[in-house]
């Protein structure tokens, strides 16, 4: 025995129809899931699964367009509430968001030349720069109360060409050494009496033809 990974799993098979679905986060007792993993019961067409899954979606920009819905653009599926965002590649780098009410864990843009588009998406724990220059133009708004991380590898860049809020506590901290551009609006305390303290450890924030408005 092991604990479960990857994959579906149907527990139950049904005929006939039903009125309404549903969808659990079941607690899994005995050996779990695998590490990194997560699982969901849900309905479909005549039967009843346990699917496990990734919470990590890496973009491949494998589908048939430039969408954060399609699947074929992540490795596993689309992203949902709760996931870890990775851009990798050279693939359909300029891509949108058009999901709507998207809460994410992190963004992590592992090479240059990514555009992000679309529509606003919170984020909870991190944004992270690894190499070349990268463009969110989605509107971010941070969330929950944690301690957050702006990690910009030296000799990067990050372009804020966006909206960014941040109307909850939990500091910011800056690392890395790279750069963060403001071409947009990065608003604090603005709509709340949240005032998160802001540590650049290392790096450089440069306000290029947009706002930084702070309590």
């Amino acid at each position: 025995n092991a604990a479960l990974s990857v994959g579906t799993n149907t527990l139950i098979t049904y005929t006939g129809t039903t009125t309404g679905s549903f969808y659990f986060s079941p607690v899994i007792t005995g050996l779990g899931i695998g590490t990194g993993l997560r699982a969901e019961i849900l309905e479909t067409a005549g039967a009843i699964k346990l699917r496990v899954f990734s919470d990590t979606r890496t973009w491949t920009g494998g589908g048939a367009n430039n969408n954060w819905s399609t699947a074929a653009n992540w490795t596993g599926s689309a992203p949902v509430t709760g996931d870890d965002l990775i851009f990798n590649g050279t693939t359909r780098q300029n891509n949108t968001n058009e999901m709507s009410g998207l809460n994410i864990l992190s963004v992590t843009l592992n090479n240059g030349g990514f555009t992000l588009n679309g529509n606003v998406f919170n984020n909870n724990s991190a944004i992270t720069n690894l190499s070349g220059v990268n463009t969110i133009k989605a509107g971010i708004i941070w969330a929950g109360t944690a301690a957050k991380t702006w990690n910009i590898a030296s000799g990067s860049e990050l372009v804020l060409s966006n909206t960014t809020t941040i109307d909850v506590g939990g500091d910011h901290s800056f690392i890395g050494g790279g750069t963060l551009r403001v071409k947009g609006a990065v608003n604090i305390g603005q709509a709340s009496s949240a005032q998160p303290t802001l540590l650049f450890n290392d790096g450089k924030m440069i306000v290029d033809g947009g706002s930084f408005v702070a309590r």
